[in-house]
């Protein structure tokens, strides 16, 4: 059995490196969206999960405290 190697020019090609193109860089404008749109997000996000906290701490709490108003 002979074990043939494959000759140089069957060799792959180097990668270039991978860098973005100027027509694919974020303007300063969509910069300004994402930034936005994420505080708005996370504020959604918060403002959604407000109830589910506020059920858990009351369930947990005493229910004097709870039916009084005393529980934050």
């Amino acid at each position: 059995m002979s074990t043939a190697t494959a000759p140089a020019s069957a060799k792959r090609p180097k990668r270039a490196k991978a860098s973005v193109s100027p027509a694919m860089r974020r303007t300063k404008g969509e910069k300004i969206y994402n930034v936005v749109n994420i505080i708005i997000l996370t504020l959604f996000a918060l403002i959604c999960t407000y109830p589910f906290y506020y059920l858990i701490i009351n369930s947990l709490s005493n229910n004097q405290a709870a039916a009084a108003g005393d529980v934050t």
